[in-house]
């Protein structure tokens, strides 16, 4: 081989070099991105959906739904407020000091409240707000956990 040759190659494989290594940093940073977006539950602008099945009776607020944890470790804790748009939940996702497997778990609640007939679309879920797919139903015995799939 001549050395014009032998330093095209050398260029080739450099170039090579070059472009796996900055599109290694480039996939980094997009999927840094994209693990901001996905830790605030938003699409595309818009706020992810929660289905929470619900029923309201004599003054009492009834809220189900099923949230897919990271490990059988972590833990769900359901509180609510109520202000002028009406009751709001909040799951909150724990965590324990145990080792645990990285498996998603889904883990089902049932919440009840007292408060207004009104109910605000949004909720919380790990602290992050997500909206709120209310599925009605007229009495707590139709609630059924089996119903749907985990979401959010």
């Amino acid at each position: 081989m001549n050395k014009t040759s032998l330093t095209l190659i050398a260029l080739i494989i450099f170039l090579l070099g070059l472009g796996i290594f900055l599109g290694r940093n480039d996939a980094q940073t997009a999927g840094e991105k994209d693990g901001e977006a996905n830790s605030a539950f938003e699409q595309e602008g818009e706020k992810r959906k929660f289905n929470i099945q619900h029923s309201f009776e004599k003054g009492t607020h009834t809220f189900a739904g099923t949230v897919n944890l990271p490990t059988p470790c972590h833990t769900l804790e359901v509180s609510s407020n109520e202000d002028a748009d009406g009751v709001m939940i909040d799951v909150a996702v724990d965590t324990t000091d145990d080792a645990c497997a990285q498996v998603n778990t889904p883990k089902s609640f049932v919440y009840t409240v007292e408060g207004g007939e009104k109910v605000n679309p949004f909720g919380t879920i790990g602290g992050e707000v997500v909206e709120m797919n209310l599925f009605e139903k007229e009495t707590v015995e139709e609630i059924d956990l089996e119903q749907f799939e985990a979401k959010g």
